[in-house]
């Protein structure tokens, strides 16, 4: 049977490590069977956020880390094609370029869905979903 594979944005990161109302729900969408797809920009805007919330390093590079080595996650680099996409869909769908690139590697690796709290992600081809 084929794994689900979904991408997954920073928000919902940032929300399973930190406290707050959509954690529960955020945690839960980790612990599920789903393959998710992600990118070295995800991981620079999860320190950078999780850092400015924390102030802690350490609990930051944990968590990077932790991420890294999860066998749920596939990090797929930016490449010219990627970027070359990220482009036409900033113009396309009016995106910022992080966001264009996590679209554009998104599609470029098959993913079902975006899962994310972003609604910028709305009225695009690929669906975006929440936990």
């Amino acid at each position: 049977m084929k794994k689900i594979m979904r991408f997954i944005d920073t928000n919902i990161l940032v929300h399973a490590f930190t406290f707050g109302p959509r954690k529960g729900a955020c945690v839960e969408v980790l612990k599920g069977d789903e393959c998710f797809v992600s990118s070295p920009l995800i991981l620079s805007e999860l320190f950078s956020t999780l850092f400015r919330i924390t102030k802690n390093k350490q609990f930051c590079h944990s968590i990077i880390t932790e991420l890294i080595r999860n066998t749920q996650f596939s990090f797929v680099s930016i490449d010219k094609n990627i970027a070359f996409e990220a482009v036409s869909h900033m113009n396309k769908y009016d995106l910022h370029f992080n966001d264009a690139c996590h679209y554009a590697t998104a599609v470029a690796c098959g993913c079902e869905a975006i899962v994310s709290y972003d609604k910028d992600f709305d009225g695009m081809p690929l669906k975006r979903i929440e936990p």
